[in-house]
Order: C-alpha cells, then sequence, then structure tokens
C-alpha cells in the first residue's frame, strides 16, 4: 500500500485491515470498576470484512489543537478521554468496506476515487445525492401505479387499494345477464303467511 503513498512517519497513506482485528483505545470508569483505558472493537458494526483505512493528521480529524481537545473533552471525574487521548500521530480513518477478499479487489481504482473525493464540494455532494434520491421516489411511485395496473383483471374488475395494498376487489361490472348466456332461472318465490289467531 505504500505506492500510494506514505505518511510523515514513513507508513503507508492507506491500509487495508480485517474489521474484527482493528481497535480503539476508549477511556473512562468502565462497569467493572476498572478506572483507565481499554481497547475496544472499532467496526464492531460492520462485521467479519476487510476495509480501506487513509491517514489522517490528528488536526483533520478533531479539528482541534491538543490544547482545545484536552479542554473539550478531558472527563472531569476521571481525568481520561472517552475518546482516547489526542492522537498526536494522526489516525487511520474508515474510507470503505470492501465487499470482497482484498487479493479480489481493483484497489488502485479504489485509491484513485478516494483521491478524487478530496475535491468534491460536500454541498454539491449533498445536494447530487438529494437530487438522486428524489429520482428514485419518482421512479419507485411509477413501479407501484405501474403494478397496479397491471393487478387488474382482465374482466374489467378494478382492484380495491387499502393502505398501499391489493386486498379485495371493489367493482363487479355485471357484463351479461343470465336470460342472455341461457341459464336456467327461477320464478319468484311466493310465502304463505298463516294468520294464526
Amino acid at each position: 500500500m505504500a505506492r500510494f503513498g506514505v505518511n510523515p512517519y514513513g507508513e503507508p497513506l492507506y491500509r487495508l485491515v480485517y474489521a474484527p482485528s482493528v481497535k480503539k483505545m476508549v477511556g473512562g470508569k468502565f462497569t467493572d470498576g476498572y478506572i483507565g483505558y481499554r481497547a475496544r472493537p472499532a467496526y464492531r458494526h460492520i462485521g467479519q470484512y476487510w476495509v480501506i483505512e487513509k491517514w489522517i493528521s490528528a488536526l483533520e480529524l478533531t479539528r482541534m489543537t491538543e490544547e482545545q481537545y484536552n479542554r473539550v473533552y478531558k472527563d472531569k471525574d476521571t481525568g481520561l478521554f472517552p475518546t482516547g487521548p489526542y492522537p498526536n500521530r494522526g489516525v487511520y480513518h474508515y474510507c470503505e468496506t470492501l465487499s470482497c477478499n482484498p487479493a479480489e479487489a481493483n484497489i488502485d481504482k479504489l485509491v484513485m476515487w478516494l483521491e478524487h473525493s478530496k475535491h468534491v464540494d460536500p454541498v454539491v455532494n449533498q445536494r447530487q445525492l438529494l437530487e438522486e434520491l428524489d429520482k428514485a421516489d419518482k421512479d419507485d411511485a411509477a413501479q407501484r401505479l405501474d403494478w397496479a395496473r397491471d393487478k387488474n383483471r382482465a374482466a374489467g374488475i378494478r382492484a380495491a387499494n387499502f393502505g398501499g395494498m391489493v386486498k379485495a376487489q371493489k367493482s363487479y361490472p355485471m357484463e351479461k345477464s343470465a336470460t342472455s348466456l341461457g341459464l336456467p332461472q327461477k320464478g319468484p318465490r311466493v310465502m304463505e303467511i298463516n294468520n294464526a289467531v
């Protein structure tokens, strides 16, 4: 990974790591009574995947000097930092989760995209994402309408829509009468009522 550059300490700018192996330091008073720092999984939410990380400086990560960080994040009770001490040597920051083994991934292309993303204005990026989501919502609505139209029966029976789900039939148009179809018909029933006194 050093072919993509190195940080001021001579370490690779990018690295590939197995997510469960990455730890972060957290400090404070723990439920078992221990007060101090412990290593905790950094990517528990990712699971059993490989991730690509990029080294960033402490200033890039925190947007603060060490003095400002200490003033803001130091716990008054324990004197420790819940998010760990100020990262003077910088940290490797999460970039992307790989969906395959690193040997099968196109790392060159991925790093190229990551480098390109540095030059993208976040506001413009957010606007484009919202436009794409809006377009996807419209496409989804059109697909739902097409789906509902496909549910119409061949005889012209309209599907009833109850809260977005087709559940029953709303109308049954009478196409032909029983007489015109040659079906047997019964005459009207006559009921006798006996008046008992």
